[in-house]
């Protein structure tokens, strides 16, 4: 009906339906065609069939592990969606998973500052996600392992402040700890295994290790 009557006013609706039908129904090289098609409409249709066209596309891709192109359509859909638009949380989640997904991927071969970089980017393509924390988390981690030490602490640190009560905030410290030690800074380095050793929850083990480490390193320091 789209192709044959393109003039038609119920063109474009019947072309956002079939694109919609057809993805619910497991035709997703279709849904995709059926989508871009109703892109490349002259005149171009209205915002919300934009933001249902490119949802689809940026899930199809999703789907298939194309995670860039992905994260190229729910910005698109993310621009498009009007700024009370229900879709937009929704939208905004699926595009702060198609990032944090490449930064996974890098991650997976062995590219760990270029998995960091990817997973600080959730936090601004994808403002209010809910995994901003765990990416922000995990590319602390990245950088660790990438021996970035001032990034790996400036991350760590910001962490520290947003997420007072986050879900990582004990492992922090212990990072913390290890980057302030590589990096050279013994007296930031005591204040964290300090800490460590103040947690009543710990090993006895550890916190013997964490305020002996403490020691040695307020004396490296010279604070006395």
């Amino acid at each position: 009906f789209a192709q044959s009557f393109p003039e038609h006013p119920e063109s474009p609706v019947v072309l956002t339906r079939a694109a919609q039908d057809l993805y619910t129904g497991g035709d997703q090289t279709q849904a995709t065609l059926s989508a871009r098609a109703l892109l490349a409409r002259t005149p171009p249709v209205d915002s919300a069939k934009q933001r249902i066209a490119w949802t689809i596309i940026g899930q199809v891709s999703f789907n298939r592990g194309d995670f860039a192109q992905a994260e190229d359509a729910f910005t698109h859909a993310l621009a498009v969606a009007a700024a009370n638009d229900p879709e937009r949380p929704d939208i905004t989640e699926r595009l702060a998973a198609a990032v944090y997904k490449q930064g996974e991927a890098r991650r997976a071969a062995g590219d760990q500052a270029g998995a960091a970089d990817d997973f600080l980017r959730v936090a601004r393509v994808a403002p209010g996600s809910k995994v901003i924390a765990t990416a922000q988390y995990d590319a602390a981690a990245a950088l660790i392992n990438a021996e970035q030490w001032p990034r790996a602490i400036d991350v760590l640190e910001a962490y520290r402040r947003d997420y007072p009560k986050g879900e990582y905030t004990a492992d922090v410290g212990r990072k913390l700890a290890v980057a302030y030690v590589a990096a050279g800074r013994a007296g930031p380095a005591a204040e964290e295994f300090e800490r460590i050793g103040a947690n009543a929850h710990e090993d006895p083990a550890v916190v013997h290790e964490a305020l002996t480490r403490a020691a040695d390193l307020y004396q490296q320091s010279g604070n006395t």
